[in-house]
Formats: structure tokens, C-alpha cells, sequence
């Protein structure tokens, strides 16, 4: 067995996370069998906060979106009126957001491996089944380039999302899985998720993405909470990561009443560290998501580098089908 050499860099990270934050949560989805959350004989919804009489739960409700491929990690405390119209929306801007990657990097979602294509009327398509089939039509927008002398082959597409529904998906999972104890310090994340109260500030979030096949597998996720003794001051209460496939989002919870401090400070965004850091520098992004105007046809795109290919000719004439 060979020994894994452990980089400085990496040691440092988990130091500044560790140092500042404990880990309050931790769900991985790959198991067995289902897993639920809370109390299965005293339903009430954490969302909207009605109880068993005033609302249903007959849905199985999912912890972490099953758009990333989770199938086993669900909540008693989500009521099917919120999972329904409100919660769907979400996800649907969080699917537009990240549908060609999801596609290439063969993300299990829902429905299977999304197809891809810019537009609905478009020919030009991804599809994943065995292997990667690539449709392109000449007139239409090249959705793949293979650079063969730099053995890259570069996917670009379009797409079109709300920001801050796009943050909502992911602030969703991070307030379902957050302990009932710690509720009452994140009411006023809770009413911004749910519309009940809208703020004007940005809203950080740290994509990254990771290279190889599937790294973290099933949806895994996680959650820290600073410590009293630290030796940063400037770091937010909670920080939430969801690490899936070949990619990671980390976010912190907003609007925390014990964040008030932080207030025209400087806030100290803690990387959280994967396994994968250690033999990998991954593609980084902070991004703000708390725009509530409609992005209209971003363009955007995934690479991926191979070894050796074999080439062949699979040209048709569409106009002979």
C-alpha cells in the first residue's frame, strides 16, 4: 500500500477550518437504505410552520435535492405544499443553472441523466447512455470542440436562471438539515427562503469543481458551526457544504441574528476542505447569487481531458431521415 503524502496546503486548510468551526452535521447519502430526519408521529413543517392538521405529508420529502443524485436522506418536517410549487421552483433554476454539467459529468438526477441542448427547438443535443452522443447541426451553436492537440474536449452552453433561486436550492438543503436547537438562530434565513422577508445584500457562494470520474460519488454534505473560542472573529455562525459528482458549493447561512457583529467587517469566507484537496487544486468560483433578475442565454461550458481516441466518421444527412 502506498502512502499517501499529506500537502502543507492541505493541512493548513483543515487547520483554519477546525481552529474557527465544529462539525454539527454530517449526512452521507450513500447507503443502504432510506434514512429520514425528525419526528415521524408529531409532523410539523420547519417551512411554513404548520402542523399535521393544518397541511399533508404524504410525499416523501428529500433532505438533499434528488437532482444530485439523492435517493436516500428524507425529512419528516416538510409539509407536501412547500415541497410542492414553491420548493420545485428552486430546483428548477438550480437544474437550468447546472443541466450541462450535470449532463456531462453524468449527475443521476430525478429523471436519469438530464440530455442537454441550448434550446428546445434546437437539433444540436447531448445525450449520455453508454457513452457521450454528441448531435450537432452546422447552423446552430457548436456545442462541443475537440482540441486534439491539447487532448481537451470542451462542452459550452446556454442557460437561463434566477440567482437568487438558484441560492434558495441550496439554502433550502442547508435549513433542512440544520438541528431543530439551532432553528431559532436562523429565522431570518427561514423567512427569506420562504418570501416572507427579502434583503439587499450579496449572497456568496463557492463553486468548485473537482476533475476525475464521479470523486464524491452520492451527494454527501455538511455542517459547521463557529466556536465561541476561535482564533478568526470574523467568520459567520454557520457554514454549509454539499460536495456530489465533481462538484462542491459552500455557502454560509445569512442574515443570523449573532452575525449582526459582522456588519461593515470583513467576513472571513472559511474554505472547508475535501479529501480530494489533497492531490487536487480545483476550478474555483465565488459567486453572488442574490439577483432576482432573470440571466438571460449565459454562456457557459465544462472541460474534460482524455488520453487517446479513435476517430469515426458517424455524419448523416438529416434531410434523408
Amino acid at each position: 500500500m502506498n502512502n499517501i503524502i499529506i500537502p502543507q496546503r492541505f493541512r493548513l486548510m483543515c487547520n483554519n477550518l477546525y481552529e474557527n468551526y465544529d462539525c454539527i452535521v454530517k449526512y452521507d447519502t450513500d447507503i443502504e437504505n432510506k434514512h429520514f430526519i425528525g419526528n415521524k408521529e408529531n409532523r410539523s413543517c420547519r417551512f411554513c410552520n404548520r402542523n399535521q392538521r393544518e397541511t399533508k405529508f404524504r410525499k416523501e420529502a428529500h433532505a438533499i435535492s434528488n437532482l444530485i443524485g439523492n435517493n436516500r436522506l428524507f425529512s419528516y418536517y416538510e409539509c407536501d405544499e412547500c415541497n410542492g410549487v414553491l420548493f420545485t421552483q428552486f430546483e428548477s433554476h438550480f437544474s437550468n443553472y447546472m443541466r450541462l454539467r450535470h449532463c456531462v459529468s453524468q449527475i443521476h438526477g430525478k429523471n436519469g441523466i438530464p440530455s442537454y441542448k441550448n434550446r428546445v427547438e434546437d437539433f444540436s443535443r447531448i445525450d449520455i447512455k453508454d457513452m457521450i452522443s454528441v448531435a450537432q447541426k452546422e447552423d446552430e451553436d457548436a456545442i462541443v470542440n475537440f482540441d486534439r492537440e491539447r487532448h481537451i474536449i470542451h462542452f459550452s452552453g446556454k442557460r437561463t436562471y434566477k440567482p437568487s433561486m438558484v441560492y434558495k436550492c441550496l439554502l433550502k438543503m442547508a435549513l433542512t438539515i440544520i438541528p431543530e436547537e439551532e432553528l431559532p438562530n436562523v429565522q431570518n434565513a427561514m423567512d427569506y427562503l420562504m418570501g416572507r422577508k427579502k434583503y439587499m445584500c450579496k449572497l456568496p457562494v463557492l463553486y468548485r469543481q473537482y476533475g476525475g470520474i464521479h470523486p464524491f460519488g452520492k451527494p454527501i454534505c455538511f455542517l459547521y458551526k463557529r466556536k465561541e473560542k476561535r482564533i478568526k472573529e470574523n467568520v459567520p455562525q454557520y457554514l454549509f457544504m454539499i460536495a456530489y459528482g465533481n462538484f462542491v458549493f459552500q455557502l454560509y447561512i445569512p442574515f443570523c441574528d449573532n452575525d449582526k457583529f459582522l456588519q461593515g467587517k470583513d467576513c472571513n469566507f472559511i474554505f472547508i476542505p475535501t479529501p480530494e484537496d489533497i492531490t487536487q487544486i480545483p476550478i474555483k468560483e465565488l459567486l453572488d447569487l442574490s439577483s432576482d433578475d432573470r440571466v438571460e442565454k449565459e454562456e457557459y461550458g465544462i472541460d474534460f481531458s482524455f488520453g487517446s481516441y479513435e476517430e469515426k466518421d458517424l455524419t448523416i444527412n438529416i434531410n434523408d431521415k
